[in-house]
């Protein structure tokens, strides 16, 4: 096997060690001392994935005679498996971001007089769970969309994981398979 192509396994092999490092960090994870690392694990898995793609194209350029092609394709998705638990698991460490029903639980009213402004405070609205049970239905999906799904704050991501922390029951076996990505939001 030619160098440049051993060279090349063995940085593919580092990017698969930092992953294993992400998962120690998960295991071992404590928000009072490791909270504000999760960020910065998350811009470092993201950058070992651009770089991880990369290595296997060059991979796959590089590998005329066809050798490798079961590695490669092996590798990648056993990579790509691991990415999206280990982010998926990343992003549930950070605080979600406001939903538009907790920006500040305030609507603002101007009351006239020099322009002053006040607030009244809302309660919190809780987003509702749904078992799968059919006369629940129509008020889960209408706050949940209301919520959450027409939100352009939140990721696709971030939407899917509240959906599935609303999901109770049979309702929540029906997409339990599913990993935590952009693309299976929509098919949940």
């Amino acid at each position: 096997m030619a160098g440049k192509i051993k060279d090349k396994l063995r940085k593919r092999d580092r990017i698969f060690a930092a992953l294993d490092r992400h998962v120690v960090f998960l295991e071992e994870y404590n928000p009072e001392t490791k909270k504000g690392q999760v960020q910065s694990r998350l811009d470092k898995l993201e950058a070992s994935w651009e770089e991880f793609n990369e290595l296997q194209e060059d991979l796959s350029e590089e590998d005329t005679k066809g050798e490798l092609e079961d590695d490669i394709t092996k590798a990648y998705a056993d990579f790509e498996e691991r990415y999206y638990e280990i982010r998926a698991s990343l992003l549930g460490k950070l605080e979600p971001p406001p939903s538009p029903a907790n920006l500040d639980n305030t609507i603002g009213r101007n009351n006239g007089a020099l322009g002053a402004h006040t607030a009244v405070r809302l309660p919190q609205i809780s987003l509702p769970e749904f078992n799968g049970d059919f006369e629940g239905w129509l008020s889960f999906k209408s706050t949940f969309v209301s919520l959450i799904h027409d939100s352009n704050e939140l990721s696709d991501v971030q939407k899917f994981h509240y959906l599935k922390s609303a999901l109770k029951g049979e309702a929540a076996k029906l997409i339990e398979s599913l990993t935590i990505t952009n693309g299976n939001y929509m098919i949940a």
